[in-house]
């Protein structure tokens, strides 16, 4: 599956690389998905500490959707899995779902992905590596180096963990840092680059709600636990 993924991903390149680019590139994305075969394969048959989370998507005191999010903890390792589904109406009628995984390793993250389709259509389909120190965003077949330093924490944490002392979050959908801001005891607020943003609230330090604001709709993610 990875490996076909990859090659998919590199036939979509601009015709302008040469055949020797090409094969330069597959080898590398070959190398990559194989290592990181074994890292999930070694994860999926070891003694593992799994958690899992719901929640609902309210828009207009109408549900519209559901989220799903594994948390599955193993020796240095964390891997989190996010699926989601979504259907609504913003102008036109629209059917989202997609899947996310996040790995952090030593409390480092060293992959993510994120696969979304609009209406059946693949809108989605890019991949972030850490690979000597830098992180590469694969995305439409093409690799680009991010100018980020190193992270601790993404989006999805924070559905798992009250972000104190965090002042940052990497987000998938923006390929950016996002700014996390205390607005008072147990709330938070993150701004995206677009100003859009969401307000995270949490209990016991149990992440209970989630107030999303873009410029064309607000919808709330209801933990079901």
């Amino acid at each position: 599956m990875l490996i076909t993924m990859f090659i998919l991903m590199l036939v979509k390149q601009n015709r302008k690389y040469s055949i020797f680019n090409r094969l330069k590139n597959l080898k590398g994305l070959l190398l990559r998905s194989i290592s990181l075969s074994i890292l999930l394969l070694f994860i999926i048959n070891s003694n593992a500490q799994n958690h899992n989370l719901s929640f609902e998507v309210w828009k207009n005191k109408s549900l519209i959707g559901f989220i799903s999010i594994k948390e599955k903890i193993v020796s240095d390792s964390v891997v989190y899995d996010l699926s989601s589904e979504i259907k609504a109406k913003v102008l036109v009628k629209f059917d989202v779902s997609g899947v996310e995984k996040t790995i952090f390793k030593n409390g480092l993250l060293v992959y993510s992905s994120v696969y979304r389709k609009l209406n059946s259509k693949e809108k989605v389909n890019k991949e972030l590596h850490f690979i000597d120190g830098k992180y590469f965003l694969i995305n439409g077949g093409r690799k680009r180096a991010l100018s980020i330093n190193k992270v601790r924490g993404n989006l999805v944490t924070l559905y798992f963990y009250e972000p104190i002392n965090i002042s940052q979050v990497y987000c998938d959908n923006h390929n950016a840092m996002a700014n996390v801001v205390l607005l008072e005891t147990g709330k938070y607020q993150v701004t995206f680059p677009d100003g859009s943003y969401n307000i995270f609230y949490y209990k016991n330090g149990k992440c209970k709600k989630v107030d999303a604001f873009t410029s064309l709709y607000q919808v709330q993610l209801i933990s079901t636990l």
